[in-house]
């Protein structure tokens, strides 16, 4: 599948995890409380799943074993809280880019490393949304972004 979207010049949007928070424990210490205590079935911690850290490095081997597809990591390669490892894929894998839907306020966090960040890979990074307005249907639009 990978090497006929590849043949095909068809890029591969591709998801695999959550945000970490979405990994740790429900408590007053996880900067998403609110919105894991409104819906607590998006958590993942003490479930049977698999670790952030293991989700990622499945992805990363797809990617390795697949140079020539191209791959947009969705949601900053989600990984948005941690640009120094997002950095360090988009430096491994020349075949991927990533988009910012979604992690604004990750990227906000951090105002010095995501600008280093935008000006290092702006011709990888694409604006993207998780979100369709009216809760109409619609394909996930992407622009380059350009610093």
């Amino acid at each position: 599948m990978w090497e006929t979207c590849a043949s095909l010049k068809m890029p591969v949007a591709i998801h695999v995890s959550d945000p970490e928070a979405f990994f740790l424990p429900t408590d007053r210490f996880n900067e998403r409380f609110e919105e894991l205590n409104i819906h607590p079935d998006w958590s993942f911690q003490g479930k049977d799943f698999p670790s952030n850290a293991e989700l990622l490095e499945a992805r990363n081997r797809v990617l390795a074993r697949h140079p020539k597809t191209q791959f947009i990591l969705l949601h900053v390669g989600n990984d948005a809280e941690n640009l120094p490892y997002v950095s360090e894929c988009l430096d491994r894998f020349p075949n991927t880019s990533v988009e910012l839907g979604a992690r604004i306020g990750e990227l906000g966090r951090q105002p010095r490393m995501s600008r280093k960040f935008f000006d290092r890979y702006q011709g990888r990074i694409l604006f993207g949304t998780d979100a369709v307005p009216n809760g109409t249907d619609a394909a996930t639009n992407f622009c380059r972004c350009s610093v």
